[in-house]
């Protein structure tokens, strides 16, 4: 396998690049603003730009499914901009981006480049999470926890979650830490979709990759983020030719550090999983229960509209509609008529992919999903990667042209 970095096309043209590169800079940047730039907003432009260029013409299908879904939420939208204005147009924007804009990038793959190409930028994008998150740790090492946190929100104009944990490390969680944790499932889908090319030999990159999407997650020291990692390298383990086998050296290999490590692995566990930290959080999920279930009440039947939130809890001054419990908040948002739309396509869709056994991408929506119960996740420019992954290998086929490889 070559150690060169090979292209999912014969002619990957400028307009190419430079839209997987602001594809990868859009998903790895923990904010939208960089010294005071909205460096995201500039990106999206530039990509909208080349995908508008290239589109000569459009599947049929693609341009109907995105008309209505455009449609859709300018419905909810038209409900939500009287009462909540400019928090309206904000979240009808994000999930513009977080949802309609995949959408159509995934017929840019479908037409212009390949499966292994979207490993590639989901890979580099790995490392480049993998940069971010070292220069933190060697600052917070280097200085201070505090000094961490003070240049992190000067550059990216946003708060640092971190704190001290067992073997001298700390905690970094950004909110870009979601795409590392699925990359397991991004990583099976390719090398073990296809019974032509799981049994070659995988670019070692990939598998550096691997880990370091691992150590991302453990930093992040996130509770959902780690169980989908878990889940994603037992996927990797379960497909595998010799699974009992790496099952049996994992589990002696765990066994050991247990052993060597206890005092240090039950510390790390028990601040984790019963901390008075992880009980306020769970408390203020819970309580946004009733409160959800208030505004929605409001107008059970047509919702609220996008926009919506409730006076009695605001998280955030910036996205005040913004909550833990995402997927809850849709029924204050979109009523029953709009949530009962949202959920017939969800199954169809999953049906879809149980009965083609697109087994990865069928984890993957549904821990997608169920990101929304624990924090709001569901749409943002942090997510776009993993909305692709779905689109694109929900969709159709695995391709493979020939062996590609870094």
């Amino acid at each position: 396998m070559s150690a060169k970095f090979q292209i999912g096309i014969d002619r990957f043209t400028l307009n190419s690049k430079l839209f997987l590169f602001t594809i990868m800079i859009i998903s790895i940047l923990p904010s939208g603003y960089v010294f005071g730039v909205p460096v995201k907003s500039i990106l999206l432009l530039i990509n909208l730009s080349v995908v508008i260029l290239f589109f000569k013409k459009l599947s049929k299908n693609i341009v109907l499914f995105s008309m209505f879904l455009l449609l859709f939420l300018l419905l909810f939208l038209f409900f939500g901009v009287n009462d909540y204005g400019v928090m309206a147009v904000k979240e009808f924007q994000l999930m513009l981006i977080g949802i309609l804009l995949p959408y159509v990038y995934s017929y840019f793959f479908k037409t212009h480049l390949s499966d292994v190409d979207f490993i590639n930028l989901y890979t580099i994008s790995v490392f480049g999470l993998f940069f971010i998150k070292g220069i933190l740790f060697f600052l917070g090492v280097s200085t201070s926890f505090g000094e961490m946190a003070f240049q992190f929100n000067r550059v990216f104009d946003n708060e640092l979650i971190t704190m001290e944990l067992p073997f001298h490390l700390f905690r970094i969680y950004l909110p870009t830490d979601l795409l590392a944790s699925f990359y397991p499932f991004v990583y099976i889908s390719v090398f073990g979709g296809s019974k032509r090319y799981r049994h070659e030999k995988v670019g070692y990159i990939y598998k550096v990759a691997l880990f370091a999407s691992f150590l991302i997650v453990v930093l992040s020291f996130s509770r959902y983020i780690i169980f989908v990692s878990m889940a994603g390298f037992l996927f990797i383990i379960l497909s595998g030719d010799k699974k009992i086998t790496y099952m049996f050296i994992i589990v002696v290999v765990c066994f050991f550090i247990s052993f060597v490590f206890y005092d240090h692995i039950f510390e790390f566990i028990e601040l984790r999983l019963n901390s008075s930290a992880n009980d306020a959080s769970d408390d203020i999920r819970f309580s946004q229960t009733n409160i959800l279930l208030d505004l929605f009440y409001d107008n059970p039947f047509f919702g609220n509209g996008i926009g919506a939130y409730s006076q009695k809890m605001i998280r955030s001054e910036l996205t005040p509609f913004s909550y833990e419990q995402q997927v809850l908040s849709f029924l204050p948002k979109f009523g029953l008529i709009g949530a009962g739309v949202i959920l017939f396509f969800l199954m169809a869709f999953s049906m879809q992919l149980i009965i083609k056994r697109r087994w990865s991408v069928f984890c993957v929506l549904v821990l997608f999903i169920l990101s929304g119960v624990f924090n709001p996740y569901l749409y943002s420019s942090n997510v776009m990667l993993i909305y692709l992954f779905i689109f694109i290998y929900g969709k159709r086929d695995f391709i493979y042209k020939r062996k590609y490889s870094f």
